[in-house]
């Protein structure tokens, strides 16, 4: 009798995963990354707010496709769909673009990204484009 009851609630709660609201495009710090508009491009930058140590990450192509795939390819997955990466951002170091396709989730997509940043530093720095 109770599982019916549980499952009955979670029919009616629309199966128990509320979907979060996408936070909003925003500039300036944000804790220990920061986000700043990328003129060149027209997306915006998300970078840490402090040096790290000097592993040079950014400048090898692939040490950044690692931690792109370690770190923040799983950060992005859900409700933001990836449009496609490049290396073609001259704001960033490391030349690292995301494009994100989901309507007005740059601002969401840069969030995640910079807390990701934080929890594991590096000197790379991240584009993001909204298409």
């Amino acid at each position: 009798m109770q599982r019916l009851v549980v499952i009955a609630l979670l029919a009616a709660c629309g199966g128990g995963k509320a979907k979060l609201p996408l936070r909003p495009l925003a500039t300036g710090v944000f804790g220990k990354y920061k986000i700043e508009p990328c003129t060149s491009s027209g997306g915006h930058v998300v970078k840490l707010t402090s040096e790290v140590d000097e592993r040079g990450e950014a400048a090898n192509k692939h040490l950044v496709e690692a931690y792109r795939d370690r770190y923040l390819l799983p950060e992005l997955k859900g409700d933001l769909e990836v449009k496609g990466w490049t290396f073609d951002s001259t704001c960033g170091l490391g030349g690292l673009t995301l494009r994100i396709g989901t309507p007005n989730g740059a601002g969401e997509a840069l969030h995640r990204l910079g807390e990701t940043l934080a929890k594991h530093p590096t000197d790379i720095e991240v584009t993001v484009i909204s298409k």
